[in-house]
This record gives structure tokens, sequence and C-alpha cells, in this order.
């Protein structure tokens, strides 16, 4: 997810290699030991021999105390593999057993758990006291915000001997998985798709591929089925090689998710500003006239933001769409477009427009399908062997067969990001297709990205770029607004269509732009 759900393997109570550690106690038991020496020659009795014999063999019945502590805790997990929907509550429960006879009152716990705001699992420190036989039970109520795995359980224990001169831990490593599903939300039919592009279509669904007609035979691309594979010939050549078949499909949509992160995950520094620099030269400025100077500063800068984008979207678009791009961006001369209105925000931006790009994804596959167009669905994923997944649905069946693996796709983070145009190159050479990016942030390199894709995919005059745009996190909508339309006139000029939806309730996707 993403940022993945899963936590490392380091704990709050800072788990290390020795599974055997001295305490900060431990020389008091060399002041012990000492104490019983100097005090068993200076009596010579029975009785301070037999204090300084205990204290010699105190380590000793302290190693085996812990001994006994690691085939005597044990967890028992209540609750079983979890699928739950984003936002609907799940109930975890387990339990920590002393199965022994043998009290434990000095025990430390190293539990994971969902934190309060539910984005991620992490490591908590419970200290407890086991009696004989006794039990320790953790449950509570959730609702994850975010999609993803989540694992839920015990990391290890750490055990102190009674003197707590000795800790053991001992690796429990017991979870339970949770797979936060995202939520099935509709979207609008596509307007641009007419009743003849329907009738005029003949779609075969074949139930094998042993009843199609194979029309050639190329080499293995990602997203090819083991079934398609030509072994007799892969067994001839170096490479593997597999059949093209004629599915009698003349619709198809190749739907390309972006799963990269497109923001900072801490707030960027904003340099100073000496707004009250005219107010020092003057002398004193009072703190009703400060207050109305920084406003009408405020205001001037978005009304220079809102021609800057205007200019921005109304400049004539070079022949190198790329340069073009980068040049009349909004971005590079009005960051306050892309600035957002909580500095908190940034903690948890990429896994909220991750969350709303792979819900608009699987809203647009739905909807293409059940207007009877065969999908193909690609996306860069850390887990692919290849560093990408492509599957072709002919059927919402179909969809649902791999609905799991698409809907727990992580974001990619730093140099393993790779922009969704790329995934194009995976296209069929001889395929025609409408082609539909999903994308979650739209700034210049994006923009850059989609211009110089004209004339590259394959097939298609015009594609649709679809922007989960979460408006009101931005701090400046107004300017947010100008500089999107400064980017659907540069990408309109390029055979791009941009469409901008945002999350509406918890039914359906809305179109910010009436498009």
């Amino acid at each position: 997810m993403s940022r993945s759900r899963k936590n490392g393997k380091a704990e709050a109570g800072g788990r290390t290699g020795r599974r055997l550690t001295l305490t900060r106690r431990a020389p008091l038991y060399l002041i012990l030991w000492l104490g019983a020496l100097i005090f068993t020659q200076a009596l010579r009795s029975t009785a301070s021999n037999i204090f300084f014999t205990f204290v010699i063999f105190l380590p000793v019945a302290s190693l085996v105390y812990l001994l006994v502590a690691g085939s005597s805790l044990r967890i028992h997990m209540l609750s079983e593999h979890g699928r739950v929907e984003k936002l609907t509550p799940y109930n975890y429960n387990f339990r920590v057993i002393n199965e022994s006879v043998v009290p434990f009152p000095f025990t430390e716990v190293i539990l994971s758990l969902p934190r309060s705001d539910a984005v991620r699992c992490s490591d908590r420190c419970v200290r407890i006291s086991l009696s004989p036989h006794g039990s320790y039970t953790v449950k509570n109520t959730v609702k994850f915000r975010f999609r993803g795995t989540y694992e839920i359980g015990v990391r290890c224990f750490y055990v102190y001997d009674l003197m707590r001169i000795f800790r053991r831990r001992i690796d429990i490593d017991t979870f339970e998985s949770v797979e936060v599903l995202p939520r099935r939300l509709g979207i609008g039919d596509d307007d641009n798709r007419t009743a003849s592009d329907s009738a005029n279509r003949t779609v075969k669904l074949p139930n094998s591929y042993d009843r199609l007609e194979v029309s050639d035979v190329r080499e293995y691309r990602l997203g090819d089925t083991l079934k398609s594979i030509h072994w007799n010939l892969s067994s001839k050549s170096e490479d593997l090689v597999v059949r093209d078949y004629n599915t009698g499909t003349t619709d198809l949509t190749c739907i390309f998710c972006d799963m990269s992160a497109h923001f900072p995950d801490e707030p960027p520094r904003v340099p100073e500003t000496d707004d009250d620099s005219d107010g020092d030269a003057a002398g004193t400025v009072s703190g009703e006239g400060s207050k109305k100077k920084k406003k009408s500063a405020k205001n001037e800068n978005t009304a220079k933001a809102a021609k800057t984008a205007r200019l921005a979207a109304k400049r004539p678009k070079k022949d190198g769409a790329g340069q073009s791009a980068a040049n009349d961006g909004a971005a590079d001369t009005h960051p306050e477009a892309h600035r957002l209105a909580a500095d908190a925000y940034y903690a948890d931006i990429n896994e909220f427009c991750a969350d709303g790009v792979v819900e608009l994804t699987i809203a647009a596959v739905l909807r293409e399908l059940r207007a009877g167009s065969a999908v193909r669905l690609m996306w860069f994923d850390e887990r692919a062997v290849l560093g990408a997944f492509a599957y072709e649905f002919n059927s919402p069946e179909d969809f649902e067969a791999v609905f799991d693996l698409f809907a727990t796709a992580p974001v990619i983070r730093g140099q393993s990001a790779r922009r969704v145009t790329e995934l194009v190159a995976m296209l069929r050479d001889s395929c025609e297709s409408r082609s539909i990016y999903v994308i979650p942030a739209v700034d210049d390199a994006t923009v850059a990205a989609f211009c110089d894709m004209r004339g590259v995919a394959k097939g298609d005059t015009t594609f649709e770029v679809m922007l989960y745009d979460p408006e009101e996190r931005y701090s400046d909508r107004d300017a947010h607004r100008e500089y999107i339309d400064g980017c659907r006139a540069q990408l309109a000029a390029n055979g791009a269509e941009l469409t901008v939806r945002r999350a509406v309730g918890q039914e359906r996707y809305g179109d910010t732009d009436g498009a």
C-alpha cells in the first residue's frame, strides 16, 4: 500500500540481535555479591555461608527461570485472516497466555497494532504481569482509512527474571493479515460512446483457447497467459513464443493506472518574506493594519497566479511538446497551486491519492466492461517479476480473478517510480484501442510526458487522461483550478482529453469540470 502497511522489524522496545542481555540492574548484583562475600568472611557462620551460596547460584536460577518462559508463553489468535472494505469496522482479538505454574510478573509484549488514525500498523510496548495459567487479551475495533495489507499480532516477548538482572527476548512473530480492499464506487457512462459503437461491435467470448483461430505467432510479452505459449516453437528457440488468437474483438480499452508517488512526504519549505518591511521603515504598524496588509498581499498573489495560469493556457504550443509543457506549466511560476492546505496532509497524501486512483480505475474498468468492451489493465508494481502487471478482461468475472492483486497494489516511491506513459510500450503493435490514463496528480513533467505521446499511441488519435483530484486538500483552490485549466488546454492541443474527477460521498465519482 503503497507506502507499505506492514511495519519493519524494529519495534518500540529496540529489538536487537542478542536474545539474552543484561539489564541496567546488573551492577547491583556485583554489589550484592561483594556484600555477601564480605559478610561471609566477617561472620564465618552457617547463615552467611548459605546467603553467599544463594547469591552465587542466583544467576543460574534466573537463567533457568527465563528458559522456562520460552516454553510457557503462547499467543492464541482469536480472529482469523480478514478481508474488509476500506472504512468498514473490523474487530481483532488475540490473547497472550501463560501455560505454566510459574508466574512472570515482569513481561513486556511488543504488539503490532493499527494506529488511532488507522493509517498503518505501529509497534507498541505493553508491560503485563502474567500469573500462573493467566492471560492478557487484546481486543479492539478499528476502521482502516487506507487500503493495503495490515499485520496485527505479537512480534516478541521481553521476559525479565525476578531480580530483573537478565532479559530474554522470545521471538513470536504471530500475526493475522488483514486485507483492506478499496471501495467499489460507480462512475458515469462514457458520453463519447454512441449506441452505434455497441451495435457494430462483435465480440466472441470463448470458454477456452482451443476454440479460437490462431492468427499469428510472436514473442512473449508481459500479460500473456501460459495457455497461449507455443511450447514446440519455444523449445527450438531461446525465447518463449506465444500464439495470437483471433477473438473477433474490435473494441478494446486500455487502462493505465499510475501508482507512483507524486507528492513529498514532508511539507516543502517556503522562503520567508519580510511582510512588515514598510512598517519597520515607518516606525510602528498596528496589529489591524498588519493583518489587512497580509490579506491584501495574499489576494494580490492569488490574482497573479490566476493570470499566470491563464497565460500558460493561452500561450501558443511549440512543436516540442515536452519543452512547451515544462516552460508553460504554472507549477514553476506559482507553487501555491500545488501546496496543500495543511502540513499534516503531506504525511499520507500519496496513500490518499493512490486509493482514489485505484477506486477510480476499478470504476472505469467495470464501466467499460458493462459497455461491452474488452479491457486491458496495466500498472507498474514492485511485486511483479518484470516490474509491471498486465491483464485483459472480457467480463466482470475475469476482473474479479485479479481484483485482490490490483486492489492491494502499493505506492511506488523513489527510483522505482516510473512514468505511466511508459506502459504504452507493452501494447501490441497491431492493437487498435482507446486509452485511458488514471493519474493522481498533474504537473509539468506529467503534462510533458503526455504531450510527447502525440502520434505515439498506436491506433489512437486521442486518449483520455483521468485525474483523481482531492481538491479539498489544496490550500489555494482557485489557483489549482486555473493550473488544471492550463494543463487541459495543453493536452487538448496534443490530442489528449483531461477529465477531472473526485470522490463524492461514498457512492459515486463526480466530474468536477462537467466534461
